[in-house]
C-alpha cells in the first residue's frame, strides 16, 4: 500500500506539468495581423501606398515560407482593424535590406483613442534577418498598424508580421426546431432555438433570417421560441445565427415549404391507380353476383 501511494506522489509532478499544458493551449492568444507572412502572394488584407512600382510581394528572399514584402523608396503599408482589437503582446516583424539600402523604416502604431506610437528609424542588418519588436499599450485598443519606409536607394524586405490578441474560445453551436415543414400560406410556424449552445460560455444573441437573403429580421437575447407567417407561397431557407460571449458565431439552416391557400396536396400516379383498380375490383364482387359465386367456387 505504501508503495502504491509513493508511486502515486513520484507521478504528481507530470500531471500538474501535463494540467499546466492543456491550459496553456487552450488558453493560447489569438493571432490579429492577417496575412502577416505575404503568403497569398500579394497584399491581401493590407492597404499601401507606393511611390516606386518595384514595391510589393515577392519571392526573391523570404524569412519563412515562400513570400516577403519589399518596400523602397517612400512607402507605405498597413492593417486596420474594424473594430479596433484587444491585444496582450508586442508587435514583432522579421527585416532585412541588400547592401545599397541606404535609409531605414519605422512602424507606427495608432490607438481608438485617437493616440499613436511612433519607433523611430530602424536599420535592418545587410543580407541577414533579424526580429524587431515594437512595444504595444496594452491597455488600449488598436485600430492600425503601419510600416513606412524613406527615400533609400535598396530594398527592405518584411516578413512574419505578427501582433497577439486573447484567446478566442470555442464558437457556439447553432440549432432550432419547427413546428412543421410545409403549411399553407398565412398559417404560422414556431421556431425553437433552445437546443443551441456554447461549449466554454453563453450565448447572448439569436437572429432569424427568415428567407435566406443574408438580413436578420428578427433577434432575441434568450433562446425564446419566435413564430413566423409567410404571406406567398415558395420554399423559403431559414437561418438561425447565434453569436457567444466571445463574439464568435454558428449559423444553422432549415427549408420551408409554404404551399397556396386551398390547394389539394399532389398523390403519387402510382398512388391512385393503385387505389382505382381496388375499388373496380370491389365494384365487380358486389355487384355482379355471377362473379361473386364463381369467387366463391373458384377461389
Amino acid at each position: 500500500m505504501l508503495s502504491e501511494k509513493k508511486f502515486l506522489i513520484s507521478l504528481l509532478p507530470l500531471l500538474i506539468v501535463a494540467t499546466a499544458l492543456m491550459v496553456n493551449s487552450a488558453l493560447a492568444d489569438s493571432e490579429l495581423i492577417v496575412n502577416g507572412g505575404f503568403e497569398t502572394g500579394d497584399l491581401t488584407d493590407w492597404d499601401f501606398a507606393y511611390f516606386d512600382p518595384t514595391s510589393g510581394v515577392t519571392n526573391e528572399r523570404a524569412h519563412s515560407g515562400t513570400y516577403s514584402l519589399r518596400l523602397k523608396s517612400v512607402d507605405w503599408v498597413w492593417q486596420t482593424f474594424s473594430p479596433a482589437v484587444s491585444t496582450t503582446g508586442d508587435l514583432t516583424l522579421w527585416a532585412e535590406r541588400n547592401p545599397s539600402m541606404t535609409a531605414a523604416f519605422e512602424v507606427k502604431i495608432t490607438y481608438s483613442d485617437g493616440s499613436d506610437w511612433l519607433s523611430g528609424f530602424i536599420n535592418p542588418g545587410v543580407d541577414m534577418w533579424g526580429q524587431y519588436t515594437f512595444p504595444v499599450d496594452n491597455t488600449k485598443q488598436v485600430t492600425e498598424i503601419m510600416i513606412i519606409t524613406y527615400e533609400q536607394d535598396g530594398s527592405l524586405y518584411v516578413d512574419d508580421v505578427s501582433l497577439s490578441g486573447p484567446a478566442l474560445g470555442e464558437p457556439p453551436v447553432a440549432s432550432f426546431t419547427e413546428t412543421a415543414e410545409t403549411v399553407p400560406v398565412g398559417t404560422p410556424i414556431t421556431f425553437d432555438p433552445s437546443d443551441s449552445y456554447d461549449p466554454d460560455g453563453t450565448i447572448e444573441l439569436y437572429e432569424w433570417d427568415w428567407d435566406g437573403d443574408g438580413t436578420y429580421d428578427q433577434s432575441t437575447s434568450s433562446p425564446t421560441q419566435v413564430s413566423y407567417t409567410y404571406s406567398a407561397p415558395g420554399t423559403y431557407t431559414v437561418t438561425l445565427r447565434v453569436t457567444d460571449n466571445d463574439g464568435l458565431t454558428d449559423t444553422a439552416t432549415a427549408t420551408k415549404n409554404i404551399t397556396p391557400t386551398g390547394v389539394i396536396p399532389e398523390v403519387p400516379l402510382g398512388t391512385i391507380m393503385a387505389s382505382a383498380a381496388m375499388i373496380i375490383a370491389l365494384v365487380g364482387y358486389f355487384a355482379i353476383p355471377k362473379f361473386r359465386k364463381q369467387i366463391r367456387i373458384n377461389p
